[in-house]
């Protein structure tokens, strides 16, 4: 996950760069196409081969040498029995093991929280808004009238047309416009013939799963952008380049309609969008840019370097001073659970420790006697808090007869007090009467 996020930002950046770069200068698909390497990147879970070049270099921490970080195995040697002993000392402590699994596990589950969350909300909006149309929709002309086998339909009220599937919505106001209609259809088609429908899916996938990462809701949002870009440029071509001026005042119409809740990064296809983002499409159908073929082809071959950079892993020569994978050994209590030993062993110093039958062996009871003396602790722990248990009960019934014995002298005391008193009252010279 660290390598993905990593190199998935260098690469968003890069992206970044290069359409302010050359905004106008490139087709507006070739542009729209560089984020197909910023989608890979996010879904590839790991590398593809490795290069001398990847970015991936940039992470690499030089640690201690093996001389320094390797437990001796000799028999002679004062080996120091501390809790994080064994093939490899791994630097930390059992405790500090244990709560970094702990904050793994946290942190998992609030990525996983927000990963249900996010996506929740995205389809929320989404069938929210698919059951407007739904509820809403007149075939238009009667079901007569379809766009290169596109159904269109018409929505009392809908803030901008859109594509759902294979099904083109608009306003009733516009479809009564040929002209606006002619230019709205073209757009939505070329929307459909780009797969956009698709890769808006794509795209709100991503962005549940990496809902923590910033760059990743900018590279949504840009290429949502730039799919708008392709779609202006692909239906001015579809349309000749004598519609171009109006085909510019039909998105101007459309700038001031509210756009649906929830369909920036979404999976709705919309013709309108947010003020900024259509006042860029239409400044780039008015000044007609000229693309050029040179700065088209060196866009390719910076999307080629790119993709090696940030696809491909350290070579393994390479990534001697970096910390090496290991097989982890951890002893675990039979009874609670916890961990008593936790230790690392790379895999180059375990295939050679492993041949030598002996010394093995020699580690091994090592190990065991370490977990045995760790339980005779425990063991004699348990007996001490049971000594002091069996003092404190036996200290409990002592108070109790403390107590009964206080209390028993008390009713002795009272007792004599109201003898006394009865004594004091009773008249004087005057003798109890016999029967």
């Amino acid at each position: 996950m660290r390598d993905v996020i990593f190199t998935s930002s260098v690469l968003i950046l890069a992206i970044l760069a290069i359409r302010a770069l050359v905004k106008g200068k490139v087709p507006a698909k070739l542009q729209y196409a560089l984020w197909l390497l910023a989608a890979l990147r996010l879904m590839v879970p790991g590398t593809l081969g490795s290069s001398s070049i990847s970015v991936l270099h940039l992470l690499q921490i030089p640690v201690a040498t093996e001389s320094d970080s390797v437990s001796s195995l000799d028999a002679d040697a004062d080996v120091d029995t501390d809790v994080n002993v064994g093939l490899m000392n791994v630097g930390s402590t059992v405790a500090d093991h244990s709560f970094m699994l702990s904050l793994m596990t946290v942190v998992r589950g609030i990525w996983i929280l927000g990963i249900v969350i996010t996506g929740s909300c995205m389809l929320w909006y989404q069938i929210r808004f698919m059951r407007y149309l739904s509820a809403g929709r007149k075939p238009m002309q009667g079901g007569n009238v379809q766009y290169h086998g596109l159904k269109v339909y018409t929505v009392k009220g809908l803030p901008s047309p859109c594509l759902c599937g294979n099904k083109i919505y608009l306003d009733e106001e516009l479809a009564e416009d040929e002209s606006k209609l002619k230019h709205i259809l073209a757009h939505e088609y070329c929307h459909y013939r780009q797969l956009d429908s698709l890769w808006a899916v794509v795209r709100c996938i991503l962005v549940s799963v990496y809902w923590f990462h910033p760059l990743v809701w900018a590279a949504a949002y840009a290429s949502k952008q730039d799919s708008e870009l392709a779609c202006d440029e692909a239906a001015i071509a579809l349309l000749g380049e004598e519609e171009r001026y109006a085909y510019g005042r039909t998105l101007l119409s459309l700038v001031c309609e509210k756009v649906p809740k929830g369909t920036t990064v979404g999976p709705l296809l919309t013709m309108g969008g947010s003020e900024k983002g259509t006042r860029e499409r239409i400044g780039r159908i008015a000044k007609r840019p000229r693309t050029l073929i040179l700065v088209g082809g060196l866009v390719l071959v910076v999307a080629v370097v790119l993709g090696v950079i940030t696809f491909t892993g350290t070579r393994q020569d390479e990534t001697s001073g970096t910390e090496s994978q290991g097989i982890g050994l951890m002893v675990l209590d039979a009874d609670t659970g916890a961990i008593l030993l936790y230790e690392e062993l790379p895999y180059e110093d375990f295939t050679d420790r492993i041949n030598d039958a002996e010394a093995w062996e020699e580690e091994k009871d090592r190990i065991l006697e370490e977990v045995k003396r760790k339980q005779n602790e425990i063991e004699k722990q348990q007996a001490e808090i049971e000594k002091q248990e069996e003092a404190m009960r036996s200290q409990i019934e002592e108070m109790k007869q403390l107590q009964a014995e206080v209390e028993a002298q008390q009713k002795a005391l009272e007792e004599e007090i109201r003898k006394r008193a009865e004594e004091a009252l009773a008249p004087q010279g005057t003798e109890p009467i016999e029967e």
